[in-house]
């Protein structure tokens, strides 16, 4: 008899008895990421794709919007583009998807927050919810053209990622969002 009330409380309530089921994302450095074990990738990654990865299904009210751009970036000049964003969110995550066709939308970026059912790790050594991470070390290592006046978002363009941190008290930061745009790299 105690065996079967074993059983029974093992195959109806695992998860109190072995913890909870985290889901685990790598950061590839300007690429995209890697979901538990599917790999969602910045230009290439569609959004049916992503539905189909993160077995979600379409949210209606995450509709395209048209967005202008007045000047091209390359050269300066003056210049009228019209492209189209879509913004899938999941979870802690934003994955924005952009095209200069409506039918044609694929990743462009990938925001992540943090989120505690969720380990984020990037390729690099970083970890969300790192305390006390070494800034200068980080500075040494990257090409960091864009530090905020408060120092809690550092703009690392040699990995692709932007980091945005949170002051715990006088002299702890902590790593509480990232960003991940092919556009930097």
């Amino acid at each position: 008899m105690r065996y079967k009330i074993l059983v029974i409380v093992f195959v109806f309530f695992p998860k109190s008895f072995f913890g909870q089921n985290y889901d685990f994302v790598k950061v590839l450095s300007g690429q995209g990421i890697v979901y538990n074990n599917d790999s969602i990738l910045l230009n290439k990654t569609k959004i049916a794709e992503l539905h189909k990865i993160l077995k979600i299904k379409d949210n209606s009210k995450n509709e395209i919007s048209v967005w202008m751009s007045g000047e091209d970036l390359v050269t300066g000049e003056k210049a009228e583009k019209v492209g189209y964003k879509r913004i899938v969110e999941f979870k802690s995550f934003d994955f924005g998807f952009g095209s200069n066709t409506k039918r044609k939308l694929v990743l462009k970026s990938i925001r992540i927050k943090e989120d505690e059912t969720v380990n984020i790790y990037t390729d690099t050594g970083l970890i969300m919810g790192m305390i006390n991470l070494n800034i200068m070390d980080l500075v040494e290592k990257c090409n960091i053209n864009f530090v905020s006046d408060d120092g809690l978002k550092y703009v690392l363009f040699n990995y692709g990622i932007i980091l945005k941190l949170e002051k715990i008290n006088d002299e702890d930061l902590k790593i509480v969002e990232m960003i991940v745009s092919e556009e930097m790299k």
